[in-house]
């Protein structure tokens, strides 16, 4: 939550989600004393967008010459020599090589957008031919629009790279590999110099749009609203876009390490994204985490599964041939969820009444007859529904502790996050997960036992 519970708004959930009663307090281990608990405020995503044009491959550009990178000088960049230098003169960002504190090449970056219709055929292909140039080719990627550097690297992640494992082609792999790299790192300079970025978010999780780990972000606002409108009327996704000031690029990003994303797919809503690892670009943390408990891992599996699976698809009006790929493709999805949940230490919100009792929050059923315990992956999703600054403090639980809890006090089951994804665990479920982990562990033992 935090920052970006404005930012990505309330999400709009599916039936079976347990709807929250007011936010009332119970105690877990004793006869419930209600209080009434302050509900955070949410926004709603706008509902203008496309599907993401990552998940296509990239069109070869039109009679481009097949080479491979043996055949050239592209092995004669060495990305472990480059750095972003100072900004130059005019105050644009500048890439350098230097080789033992001597200044060899520098590589002015333009952060023009572009345009679409200058991407034609001919065009693409000398943008292919950069690839082949060295050092040459650094310079020109530097002083491409950004619309260039999108195709260009996206073309080499989704064409040229697979071309040369389909080949075994070991040195290309290499420098296309290295390319990339440089390329990245260069881009990311390019783009954290814009004034906003758009983010595409999902309305049924309240994150970021996930694809492939990655969150999909728009360098221009152009086609967003094409985007969004393909993605939610003819994808079923049901998302919205929202503005990322340049002031927060920073802060988007640790958001987004929380929650488990690997990187950011990043496009100009036109031509397939270009997959950035979040490691290329800066913390906004004025200071090191120590000793705060997170839970990435457990984030980004919720997100995966739940984006997926309140689209609201009936598989059963599937073509045939593609029912059971997707029936397996959610079965992986929630197995990951149920494997992270089952080794996760949660956020326990907890705090006295006036007999000196710990109470516990827990949310009703639709019905009003059962009650689930409210855990949190971390603090700042705590924060976001029980604040601390009413009073609440965070237990640090593991699951087999919560597992005890609500089976002793006869409860429900638990919701993770109900502030935000909001994902019920209902206590069938939960009892399933705590027996396959005891599975797991009791299969893990006898091996080890058989390896002693």
């Amino acid at each position: 939550m935090g920052f970006f519970s404005k930012i990505f708004g309330s999400k709009e959930n599916k039936e079976q989600e347990v709807q929250p009663v007011e936010n009332k307090t119970v105690p877990v281990e004793e006869k419930p004393v209600e209080k009434p608990v302050e509900e955070p405020v949410k926004e709603e995503v706008e509902t203008p967008a496309e599907e993401p044009q990552q998940k296509t491959v990239a069109e070869e550009p039109k009679s481009a010459e097949t080479k491979t990178a043996s055949s050239n000088n592209a092995g004669q960049v060495d990305l472990s020599k480059w750095r972003i230098a100072p900004n130059g003169e005019d105050g644009t960002p500048e890439f350098q090589q230097g080789a033992d504190g001597t200044q060899q090449m520098q590589v002015l970056l333009k952060c023009d957008m572009g345009d679409e219709e200058s991407l034609t055929d001919d065009r693409r292909k000398a943008l292919v031919e950069q690839v082949f140039k060295g050092p040459e080719g650094v310079k020109l990627f530097g002083q491409d629009t950004l619309i260039e550097n999108i195709f260009l690297i996206s073309y080499m992640q989704n064409v040229m790279v697979p071309k040369a494992h389909e080949a075994n082609n070991q040195n290309d792999l290499a420098v296309f590999s290295n390319l990339i790299g440089l390329y990245s790192r260069m881009f990311v300079a390019k783009i954290t110099r814009l004034e906003k970025w758009v983010a595409i978010g999902s309305q049924v999780t309240g994150f970021p749009f996930e694809m492939g780990k990655m969150a999909l972000v728009l360098v221009q606002d152009k086609y967003a609203d094409e985007m969004v409108d393909i993605m939610s009327n003819q994808q079923n996704y049901k998302v919205g876009k929202n503005e990322i000031a340049h002031e927060h690029f920073s802060h988007f990003a640790d958001f987004l390490r929380r929650c488990g994303y690997a990187g950011i797919a990043i496009s100009d809503g036109r031509h397939p994204g270009v997959a950035i690892p979040l490691d290329l670009f800066f913390t906004g943390e004025n200071e090191p985490k120590i000793g705060q408990m997170e839970n990435p891992l457990l984030m980004g599996a919720m997100i995966s599964f739940m984006q997926e699976i309140r689209r609201g698809i009936d598989v059963n009006t599937m073509p045939a041939e593609e029912q059971e790929g997707y029936k397996q493709v959610l079965s992986r999805m929630q197995g990951q969820m149920f494997y992270q949940i089952a080794n996760a230490d949660f956020v326990v919100p907890t705090k006295k009444d006036e007999q000196g009792r710990e109470l516990n929050p827990s949310f009703q059923n639709p019905e009003g007859t059962e009650r689930m315990l409210a855990v949190f992956t971390d603090v700042q999703e705590m924060d976001g529904a029980f604040p601390m600054r009413d009073g609440w403090i965070s237990i640090p639980t593991p699951f087999d502790r919560i597992v005890d809890m609500i089976n002793s006090n006869n409860g429900a089951g638990f919701v993770i996050n109900s502030a935000s994804i909001s994902v019920p665990v209902p206590k069938d479920m939960m009892n399933h997960i705590a027996q396959m982990k005891a599975s797991e562990e009791e299969s893990k033992k006898k091996n080890e036992e058989t390896q002693n």
